[in-house]
C-alpha cells in the first residue's frame, strides 16, 4: 500500500493539483496536506526532500527524517523582515516543540532563529535564492519545489544532506511544500495513520527479516505480524467494521509495532560483524592504513573464508549507554572521526571514539558518532561523512560473523599483524639507521666526502714513505 500512496503522493506533487496529498495526525488532530509554492506569513508547512533524495522523507527536529508525516513534521511559517530588494525574510517555528530552526540549537525566539528566504526553485537562475544545479532529479523541479537561503548569505541554502543541513550544495536544496490544515482526527483517520506507520510498505521477511542477525526477529514474532497485517487490511475495505473496532484494531497495530522495534536482534560487546551497505550492488566495509573503504561486489563474507577477509570483520567493545567502540579484526584499529562532510573516515590504534547503531527499517540501520556524524558509502570506494541517516549511502546491513570463523582465523590473523608491525618497525629503523648514515658525509666508498668532517690534521713522527698525511 505504501508504495501506491507514495506514487499518489509524487503524482500530486508532479502536477502541483488540488487536493490531499497526505495526513499528519497528532494528538487526534488531522492536518490535510495540499502541495504549494506559495508562502505567507503564519502559513503552517510540512517540507518534505526534494527529489535527490527521497520521496518519502519528511523534516522535523528529531535529527533523523520521518518516513510518515507526523505533527513533529508541522512548522509555521513567521515572516521576519524584508531585505533591500524586497525579498521576504522568514523564520521557521515547529510547534512540537515551542522552537524556531536554527544552526546551532533549537532557539526560542525569532531573533535567534535561521533566518530566510523562500523562493521558487529555477533552473540555473541568476537569482541565488533561486538557484537549483539541475541534477540528480532536480532537473523537473523548476517551478514546483521551493528554496530556503539564509538572510545573510544567498548561497547558504537548507539543504536534505542533514535534519537539518545548511550548507552551499544546490543539488539538494529543492523542497516539496506543503500547506498543512489542521482538522479533528477520526477513528478512521487514527487507524491509517497507525497502518501506515506499520505495514506502509506491505507485510514480508524482507520487511520483517527473520534470522539470527542484527534487525532481525524470530520466525513466531514474523506470524503474529502477519496475522495482524492480514486482519488489518481486510478493516481498510470493510465500511461496516464500528468505531470501537477500528480503534482496538489501532491499538494493535501500536503494540505490534512497539513489540517488533523492541524484540529486534540487536549489537552485542564481544560479537564481530561484517558492515554491508548496497552501494553499487553491493559493497562490504574494510579497514586499510588509517581508513575505512568500501570494497565492490560483496554485501558477505564468502563461503570459504580466509586471512585475506579479516580486513572486513569488525568486533565491538562496550563504550557505555548503549554505545561501542568499533575495532577492526585484522588490523586492530579503531573507528576514530572524519576531518568533516565527504571527508573520508579516520581510524586510530586506540578506542577514541564511541558509536551507536540505530535501526530504520527491517535491518537498515545508521553508524554514528556522539555528535550524530554518519558513516556513508560514497562513489569514491571511501567511507566518508554524510549526516543524512534517509541517504542509501548512509544505510548498512550486518552479518553476525561465527565463533567458528574467528576462532579459524584468529592464529593466522594475530601471526599476520605480528609480522606486519615487525615489517613496519624494521623498515623505519632501516630509514632512521640510513638516514644517520648519509648525515655522517661519508659515503659508500669510505672516503671524507665533505670537507668540515675532519678539517685538518699534524704529525709529529710521519714517515716519508707514506705520503701526505691529507691522504690519510
Amino acid at each position: 500500500m505504501k508504495k501506491i500512496y507514495q506514487f499518489l503522493v509524487l503524482l500530486l506533487v508532479a502536477t502541483m493539483g488540488v487536493g490531499t496529498a497526505a495526513r499528519a495526525q497528532e494528538a487526534g488532530v488531522v492536518y490535510d496536506l495540499t502541495p504549494t509554492v506559495s508562502v505567507k506569513d503564519s502559513m503552517i508547512i510540512v517540507l518534505q526532500q526534494g527529489t535527490y533524495q527521497s520521496a518519502s522523507a519528511y523534516f522535523n527536529p528529531s535529527g533523523s527524517y520521518k518516513a510518515e508525516v507526523d505533527g513533529s513534521c508541522i512548522y509555521q511559517v513567521k515572516y521576519v523582515s524584508k531585505l533591500d530588494d524586497g525579498t521576504s525574510i522568514y523564520a521557521l517555528y515547529n510547534p512540537s516543540t515551542k522552537t524556531y530552526l536554527s544552526k546551532k540549537s533549537n532557539a526560542q525566539s525569532v531573533d535567534d532563529a535561521w533566518q530566510c528566504s523562500i523562493e521558487v526553485a529555477e533552473f540555473q537562475s541568476s537569482n541565488q535564492r533561486k538557484f537549483i544545479y539541475g541534477i540528480f532529479g532536480q532537473e523537473d523541479v523548476t517551478g514546483r519545489a521551493l528554496i530556503f537561503a539564509a538572510k545573510d548569505n544567498a548561497q547558504e541554502y537548507l539543504v536534505y544532506s542533514a535534519c537539518p543541513g545548511f550548507a552551499a550544495t544546490p543539488w539538494c536544496n529543492d523542497w516539496f511544500v506543503y500547506e498543512a490544515v489542521a482538522r479533528e482526527a477520526t477513528a478512521r483517520d487514527k487507524f491509517e495513520s497507525a497502518y501506515r506507520e506499520v505495514f506502509g510498505s506491505g507485510c514480508d521477511t524482507d520487511l520483517f527479516p527473520v534470522g539470527d542477525h542484527p534487525g532481525c526477529i524470530t520466525q513466531a514474532l514474523y506470524d503474529e505480524i502477519q496475522a495482524l497485517y492480514d486482519r488489518a487490511t481486510a478493516v481498510r475495505s470493510d465500511e461496516t467494521c464500528t468505531d470501537s473496532e477500528v480503534e482496538a484494531l489501532t491499538a494493535e497495530l501500536v503494540a505490534i509495532k512497539a513489540k517488533y522495534e523492541s524484540s529486534r536482534k540487536g549489537f552485542e560487546a564481544g560479537k564481530y560483524y561484517t558492515f554491508a551497505n548496497l552501494q553499487f550492488g553491493g559493497t562490504l566495509m574494510y579497514e586499510s592504513n588509517g581508513g575505512l573503504y568500501a570494497t565492490v561486489g560483496m554485501t558477505t563474507l564468502p563461503d570459504e573464508v580466509t586471512t585475506d577477509h579479516a580486513a572486513y570483520i569488525f568486533t565491538l567493545e562496550d563504550a557505555g549507554n548503549g554505545a561501542f567502540y568499533v575495532k577492526n579484526f585484522l588490523t586492530q584499529n579503531y573507528f576514530a572521526a572524519a576531518p568533516g562532510l565527504q571527508k573520508q573516515w579516520l581510524t586510530t590504534s586506540k578506542p577514541a571514539r564511541s558509536f551507536t547503531m540505530p535501526f530504520l527499517q527491517n535491518r537498515l540501520f545508521n553508524i554514528q558518532d556522539p555528535d550524530s556524524h554518519m558513516l556513508t558509502v560514497d562513489y569514491s570506494r571511501k567511507v566518508l561523512q554524510w549526516d543524512d541517516a534517509n541517504s542509501t549511502g548512509n544505510q548498512f546491513y550486518a552479518y553476525e560473523v561465527s565463533d567458528d570463523v574467528i576462532n579459524m582465523l584468529s592464529a593466522t590473523v594475530e601471526k599476520k599483524r605480528v609480522a606486519d608491525e615487525y615489517r613496519a618497525y624494521y623498515n623505519s629503523i632501516k630509514t632512521l639507521a640510513s638516514d644517520r648514515y648519509y648525515a655522517s658525509g661519508i659515503t659508500k666508498d669510505g672516503n671524507y666526502a665533505n670537507m668540515g668532517l675532519v678539517y685538518g690534521a699534524t704529525t709529529n713522527a710521519q714517515e716519508t714513505t707514506e705520503g701526505s698525511i691529507y691522504y690519510l
